[in-house]
C-alpha cells in the first residue's frame, strides 16, 4: 500500500505544484487529528465502535448528499469559509479519518471543493497527500496490540482490565 501511495503522489506533482502553502496549513490539522481518532479507537472498547459506526457512515452520506446544495448556496450569497471553521471540518474530518477511515478521502475532496481548490483533479492530489501523511504518521505513532494498548501508554481501559483480570469470577 505504501508503494502504491508513493506512485500515487509522483503522479499528482503536476496537480499540487504551487499548493505548498495548503498543504503545509491543513497537513497540521490532519496528522494531528487523525492521531487523535486512532488514539479514540484504541483506548475505547470494542463495542462503541460497532455503535458508532452506523452513526458516521450516515453523516458522511448526507454531507456528500448535500454538498452541491451547500456549493449552490455559497455561490448565491457569496458566502466564503472562515479559516476556524475551515479547521473545526478538517479537523472532524480527520478525526473521522483517524478513527474509522472509510469515506474519509471523498469527504476531504468536498470540503477542499467548498473551500480551497474548486478543480477536482487538483482537489484530489491535495487529498491524497494529506490523507498519506494522516495515514502513514499516526501508524507509526500509535502501534495497536492485541489487548488494545497503545506503545508506552497506560490508558485507563488497560488499567481496568488488568485489575479485571486479577480478579476472581463470581457466579
Amino acid at each position: 500500500a505504501a508503494g502504491r501511495e508513493r506512485h500515487e503522489l509522483r503522479g499528482d506533482v503536476p496537480d499540487i505544484t504551487g499548493q505548498g502553502a495548503t498543504i503545509r496549513r491543513w497537513l497540521r490539522v490532519c496528522i494531528t487529528m487523525s492521531v487523535a481518532g486512532a488514539v479514540l479507537l484504541v483506548v475505547t472498547p470494542g463495542g462503541v465502535f460497532g455503535r458508532v459506526v452506523p452513526f458516521l457512515v450516515a453523516a458522511g452520506s448526507l454531507i456528500l448528499l448535500m454538498q452541491p446544495r451547500i456549493s449552490k448556496w455559497q455561490e448565491d450569497n457569496e458566502h466564503a469559509w472562515g479559516p476556524a471553521a475551515v479547521s473545526g471540518v478538517l479537523g472532524a474530518v480527520s478525526v473521522y479519518n483517524g478513527y474509522f477511515g472509510a469515506g474519509s478521502g471523498i469527504l476531504l475532496i468536498g470540503l477542499l471543493l467548498l473551500t480551497t481548490e474548486p478543480v477536482l483533479h487538483r482537489a484530489n492530489a491535495i487529498k491524497n497527500v494529506l490523507l498519506a501523511a494522516s495515514d502513514i504518521l499516526p501508524g507509526r505513532a500509535v502501534r495497536q496490540h492485541g489487548d488494545g494498548r497503545l506503545d508506552g501508554g497506560d490508558s485507563a481501559r488497560n488499567r481496568h482490565d488488568r485489575r479485571r483480570a486479577h480478579q476472581p469470577l463470581h457466579r
